[in-house]
């Protein structure tokens, strides 16, 4: 199951999005079955737009690694700017998980 902040990378090429299969970024949002996603890596060459891209979430696996500090309070700093308060309870949730807390 897909949850904010989990790190995807696409299993299908969107030539409109310009994002290749294997783009990875993480989820900013899930509505039904599509996922809003941040691009942080393109296989094929660096990132010229790192635009948010909603696809549905069949199109994304799921990766074994989580975001590093900097991708975590950029998740959190942008829960804030969009007032968006469960995602932030969401992300210090998930926080206070992966602390032991």
């Amino acid at each position: 199951m897909l949850k904010v902040s989990d790190w995807v990378q696409t299993n299908l090429t969107f030539h409109s999005m310009e994002m290749p299969k294997g783009t990875i970024g993480f989820i900013l949002g899930i509505d039904g079955e599509s996922v809003s996603i941040q691009p942080t890596h393109n296989p094929n060459e660096r990132l010229k737009k790192r635009y948010i891209r909603t696809i549905n979430k069949m199109y994304v696996d799921l990766l074994p690694t989580g975001p590093t500090a900097e991708e975590k309070q950029f998740l959190i700093d942008w829960a804030l700017s969009e007032r968006d308060e469960q995602t932030l309870k969401d992300l210090m949730n998930r926080e206070g998980q992966n602390d032991g807390r």
